[in-house]
């Protein structure tokens, strides 16, 4: 429907063109008319020119045909400059397009421009820990798990005061640090 009123507004030359032809796209259509009209006014600016060669070659004078030829040469400049704007325009588009489409679309990680990445943050405060018998955050003064387990009774050796994964009866397999 849209389309239909489209190409009724038209020449009827550009209507003849367009008529019968399927277009599924309403830009198409109008890209179609739109260089069908250049292609038809380039073709007349040419028969124009064409038939003032002709003349010119017949016993006509080139002071009545200059501002023929002149205005010609305006038109073919103009009909030159719509096309290339045209062309540049596509172009334009186009490099957006494929510049939107190589750019993700969704970021799932937004970085936090306060926070600084400290890679080995831990490994410079490190502390032995005797009760856990390996290196740490934090000395066995400040182990919360010994503060955590101080009235819990072994299964092992049945002493309060340690749970049996902690057991000093058993062997530690992590000997404690040299030094």
């Amino acid at each position: 429907m849209l389309m239909d009123r489209f190409i009724e507004g038209l020449q009827p030359d550009l209507q003849i063109r367009l008529k019968h032809k399927n277009f599924h796209l309403v830009e198409k259509l109008i890209d179609k008319a739109e260089l069908l009209a250049m292609a038809m006014e380039e073709a007349q600016t040419r028969s124009r020119i064409h038939a003032l060669y002709a003349t010119r070659e017949e016993s006509t004078s080139s002071s009545e045909l200059a501002p023929v030829v002149e205005a010609l040469e305006r038109l073919t400049e103009k009909i030159e400059k719509k096309t290339s704007t045209h062309n540049d325009e596509i172009q334009n588009s186009l490099a957006l397009m494929k510049k939107h489409l190589t750019q993700p679309q969704v970021k799932f990680n937004i970085p936090n421009p306060h926070y600084t990445h400290q890679p080995h943050a831990f490994r410079r405060n490190m502390a032995f820990c005797n009760f856990h018998n390996t290196w740490g955050p934090h000395t066995e003064e400040e182990c919360a798990t010994k503060a955590m387990i101080v009235n819990d009774k072994c299964n092992t050796c049945y002493q309060i005061g340690h749970r049996a994964s902690y057991c000093p009866t058993i062997k530690n397999p992590k000997p404690p640090p040299q030094g």
